[in-house]
Order: structure tokens, then sequence, then C-alpha cells
């Protein structure tokens, strides 16, 4: 009779330790709706973040909205966007539109559609006519600062890469580029062309070394392998690199 409830007491205790562990605790705060909703009586208070909290990138000074980037663009360019009021004097900023390999092809600016003397956010429209150069595929918009004072340490630019063509390949920035710089989302620069390896990186012959070139010009590291045997990647190997290619670099002087 003893060892009968001893047997039905141990049951007892596994059935509620297994109920406790399926169900979990019952005294915390649950994520529903986008809302923290008490559970039970919960010994601390409600969190105050980390439900429904949207995750934004940062926004740099200057902001585009039309056209966006590697857009295919016609001859007059609509362009819209923010930018904070000081890239602007007397509410205007210039745009150059370039070839990709950085020669000119206008120059024009686009305006401020509200009060810009401010730090703050100012909307600007404005739009681009030119003739397209024969043969030219992609172009890059440049945004500079309008310091007026021509002093060295207020100039700064922005750069938002279009095409010309549907058969013309994407062009990214390094700051883009910059973005990509995790296992699971990895891009680099081989030479002038932007790679994303991300389906590459569980069977790279080097294992996780090539981790080392996410979100960066990785052409030092694959000429050199400062992890492996020191020597350059095989013919093979640069091959096989071509798979991974999107497109190319921007490089403006």
């Amino acid at each position: 009779m003893f060892k009968r409830i001893i047997f039905l007491l141990i049951v007892i205790a596994i059935i509620i330790v297994g109920v406790f562990l399926v169900r979990g605790s019952e005294d915390r705060w649950l994520c529903e709706d986008g809302q923290w909703v008490k559970h039970g009586e919960p010994s601390t208070p409600a969190p105050t973040t980390g439900c429904g909290d949207e995750i934004t990138e940062p926004e740099g000074d200057v902001v585009i909205t039309s056209p966006m980037p590697n857009e295919i663009v016609s001859e007059t360019i609509i362009i819209e966007g923010k930018a904070k009021g000081t890239w602007f004097f007397e509410a205007t900023m210039p745009v150059d539109l370039l070839t990709s390999d950085g020669s000119e092809i206008v120059q024009g600016f686009v305006e401020a559609t509200s009060d810009w003397m401010t730090e703050e956010y100012v909307p600007f429209k404005g739009e681009l006519k030119f003739v397209l150069p024969e043969g030219v595929e992609k172009g890059i918009l440049v945004f500079k600062t309008a310091n007026a004072a021509g002093l060295p340490q207020f100039d700064d630019s922005f750069e938002v890469p279009v095409r010309f063509s549907e058969d013309a390949p994407m062009s990214y920035s390094l700051d883009e580029l910059a973005l990509h710089n995790t296992e699971q989302d990895c891009w680099l620069v081989l030479g002038d062309k932007v790679y994303d390896v991300t389906k590459f990186i569980s069977s790279h012959p080097g294992g996780k070394a090539i981790l080392e070139g996410c979100g960066k010009d990785a052409t030092e590291l694959f000429e050199t392998r400062p992890m492996g045997s020191g020597a350059p990647h095989s013919e093979n190997a640069r091959k096989i690199s071509e798979d991974y290619i999107i497109g190319d670099l921007i490089k403006v002087e």
C-alpha cells in the first residue's frame, strides 16, 4: 500500500512538472497585437520596448524618394526627397548627373519646398533634363552641399545610382554595401564588382574566413588569404565567384 502511494505521488509530480514546462511561467508579460499584456501576476513592471517596435535604419542627411537606386530613368529625371537644411543655400542644393565612370552629363539643382533655414529635414523637388551620351547605360546622381563659403570642411555629397537601360547592371555604393555585413546577408567587393556570397558561405572551402570580407571591399583578402595559405585564389575560385556577381561598385572621384 505504501509503495502504491509513493508511486502515485511520483506520477502526480511528473505531471505537474510537465505541465509547467509546456505552459511556462504563468506570471509574465506577453506581447499581443503590439502591446504588453499581463499574464498572471508578474513580479516586474511591463517592458517599455520590444513589443511591436518598428526597427528602422537611421536616415542620413539626404533621403531620396525619386528616383530610387538603380531605377531606369529617361531624359527627364524627376527628383524628390528631403535633406537637412544645412545642405541648402538660398533654398537650392546642387545635383550632378554623371556617367558611371565619373564623366559629367549635366549639372542642375533641386529647390526646397519649405523653409530651408533649419537643421531639420527640408523637402525638395527638381528635375534634370539631359541628352544621353551614346553607349552609356548607367549613371550616378550626385547631390552636394550648397557650400557657398567654399570651405572643404563643409563639403559633402550623396550618390544615387540610376540606369538608362534595362540591360544595364545594378550599381551599389560602399555605404550600401556596408549594410550587408552578416553571415545571413553577406555582400562584398572584389575589384570593381559587388558579390552576394550569402548562399556560398556554407560551402566555402576556407570555412567562415569569408565572413571577414562581409560588407566591405574584400579584394586584398581575396588576393592574399591572410587566414589561409597566403596565396591568391585559384583561377577556378575566380570562375566560381562570377556566379555571385550582383552589380558594379560605384566609384566617384
